[in-house]
Formats: C-alpha cells, sequence, structure tokens
C-alpha cells in the first residue's frame, strides 16, 4: 500500500447564471424599488420605535383580541424594533442581489 497522496483536481468555479435583473432593465428597475421600499419600512419602524419610547405612557394598556389587556408601550416598541430590524435585513439582503451592486 502506497502511502503518497494523489493530488486532486481543481474544478474551479461553477459558469456565472445571470440573474433577470442583470440582463432586463425594466427588472433591475423593480429591483431597485423593492430595496427602497425595504428600506422605507425599516425607518418607519424605526420612527415608530422612537414614538414609543418617548411619546407612549408607560402606564397605558390597550386591549388586543389575541393578546389580551397589554402594555402599549412595551407592544409598540417591540413592534418598532422587529420592524426596523427585519425591514433592514431583507434590504441589505435584497440590495446584494442588486445589479447595480459591486462585488
Amino acid at each position: 500500500m502506497s502511502k503518497e497522496l494523489a493530488p486532486l483536481s481543481d474544478p474551479g468555479l461553477p459558469e456565472h447564471i445571470h440573474r433577470k435583473a442583470d440582463v432586463d432593465l425594466k427588472a433591475a428597475k423593480k429591483a431597485e424599488r423593492q430595496v427602497g421600499i425595504l428600506f422605507l419600512f425599516s425607518v418607519l419602524g424605526t420612527l415608530l420605535f422612537i414614538y414609543a419610547y418617548l411619546g407612549i405612557d408607560e402606564d397605558a394598556f390597550i386591549f388586543v383580541p389575541v393578546l389580551g389587556s397589554t402594555n402599549a408601550h412595551q407592544l409598540f416598541l417591540g413592534l418598532g424594533l422587529a420592524m426596523a430590524l427585519f425591514f433592514y435585513w431583507n434590504g441589505g439582503s435584497a440590495l446584494g442581489k442588486d445589479p447595480y451592486a459591486r462585488s
């Protein structure tokens, strides 16, 4: 039995597959609009968070059908932060697929 290792062949990179937005200007404009809308929703979530932090009294309670009576301050802080982070992450992910992004 030989202890020599056979070299592995380098398979190289797979062939690049163009996305629709890479070749179609209309699809590229649509992708750009989608990214802009996602970042706009992130800004709205941030504004909701700031408003909840500064403008809603900590003793205010509201009734939500599934949750029952809940603290409005905590509810809108959580919703605002969740919206801001969710849409920011999705906008950044979609931006990585944008045809104008340089790699």
